[in-house]
C-alpha cells in the first residue's frame, strides 16, 4: 500500500532536541516527532546587495508591479541577466521612453542573446561607472577613468546587483558540526554529527563539493537509501 506523507507548512523549525531514542522538533506551533531527520534548508537567508548612498522609497530591489513605471524616468543598475530582463520587459510593453543602464563595469555580463535583444530599443547605456544615490530621485555616477561626476534624476531606480545568502543566523544549526560558511558537514552519506539526522544541499558540506541541483538530488538519495537501510 502507497505512503503518503504529511505535509506540514507554515511552521519554522527553531531547534531540534532528542527525545526518548527519536527527535523533537521545536516550531513555532506544534512540535513534530521524527525517528530520521533531513535537513534541506538551502544556502540560507538571501539579501539584496544594495547601492551604496541613501536609502528611499524610489529605489526597487524586486520589481512587483510593472506598471509602475509607465511614463516615468527609469534607471536600471546593474549588467548582468536580471538588469537586461527588467528592461526587456519595461520597453516592449511600451511602459516608457527614458530608461538607463547603469553599470559599475566596462562590459556588461549578461548572454548576449539578451543585450541584442534590446538593440531595437532606444535607451542610454552608462559604462564602467561608479553609482551612489546622493538624494531622494538623484543618482551620482563617476566615470571610473576619468573621475568625470554625473547626476542622473530617475523616478524609479532598479537595483540588480545579485544576492548574497548566509546562514549565520539560523539558531537550529548550532549543534551541529559545522564549515566556515556554517554549512553541516556530512559524511559520504550525508550523515551529520548526531545520529538520524542527515543534510542535503546547499546545507550540507564535504570536500569540493560543487553547487548544484543535481548535486543536492544526489545527497537526497544517499540519506534516503541509508535510512532505509537502518530500518
Amino acid at each position: 500500500k502507497a505512503k503518503y506523507p504529511t505535509i506540514v507548512t507554515g511552521v519554522t523549525v527553531k531547534k531540534i532536541e532528542q527525545d526518548n531514542g527519536c527527535y523533537q522538533l521545536v516550531t513555532n506551533k506544534e512540535p513534530i516527532y521524527a525517528k530520521f531527520v533531513i535537513i534541506a534548508t538551502g544556502g540560507g537567508f538571501f539579501k539584496f546587495n544594495k547601492i551604496e548612498g541613501v536609502e528611499c522609497k524610489k529605489i526597487h530591489y524586486c520589481v512587483k508591479d510593472l506598471k509602475v513605471y509607465k511614463g516615468k524616468k527609469v534607471v536600471i543598475c546593474g549588467g548582468g541577466d536580471a538588469a537586461f530582463d527588467w528592461a526587456a520587459e519595461i520597453l516592449k510593453r511600451d511602459l516608457t521612453n527614458d530608461l538607463s543602464i547603469v553599470h559599475r563595469r566596462d562590459e556588461f555580463r549578461a548572454a548576449q542573446c539578451k543585450i541584442d535583444c534590446l538593440k531595437k530599443f532606444k535607451y542610454k547605456v552608462y559604462l564602467n561607472k561608479a553609482s551612489k544615490v546622493i538624494a531622494d530621485g538623484k543618482l551620482e555616477i563617476v566615470d571610473k577613468v576619468t573621475n568625470k561626476k554625473e547626476i542622473l534624476p530617475f523616478d524609479y531606480l532598479i537595483v540588480q546587483y545579485g544576492q548574497t545568502y548566509s546562514l549565520q543566523d539560523n539558531q537550529m544549526l548550532k549543534p551541529f558540526n559545522l564549515d566556515l560558511q556554517n554549512r553541516i558537514k556530512v559524511d559520504s552519506n550525508c550523515r551529520t554529527n548526531m545520529g538520524n539526522i542527515y543534510a542535503i544541499g546547499n546545507v550540507a558540506s564535504y570536500n569540493d563539493k560543487p553547487r548544484l541541483i543535481h548535486v543536492a538530488v544526489s545527497d537526497a538519495k544517499k540519506a534516503i537509501d541509508d535510512i532505509l537501510n537502518h530500518e
